[in-house]
């Protein structure tokens, strides 16, 4: 998450949300009715809440975000770092 510049906004599984919120403007990855358009996504897939989207929605929506544009800037130990193209011209 240290890679995420402040001030960017940023969709975050759940328990990720609490560590972004002092810095960035964050919305909870894959809430219904709010469009996929932050510049990053962190998500949790080691360990995913089941809410508010089931682990197989995750995937899905996470598939669906790369298939839109985003791309994989970070993996490990379970947890998923994406960045949207448009979201400036090089990673910090």
């Amino acid at each position: 998450m240290a890679r995420i510049p402040d001030g960017a906004t940023v969709a975050a599984s759940n328990r990720l949300v609490p560590q972004l919120t002092d810095r960035c403007t964050v919305a909870v990855f894959g809430f219904p009715g709010i469009p996929l358009t932050s510049d990053w996504i962190t998500d949790d897939t080691h360990a995913p809440m089941g809410w508010p989207l089931s682990p197989e929605d995750e995937t899905q929506t996470l598939k669906a975000a790369r298939d839109a544009g985003y791309r994989t800037v970070d993996q490990r130990d379970g947890y998923v770092l994406l960045r949207r193209p448009s979201a400036g011209p090089s990673d910090p």
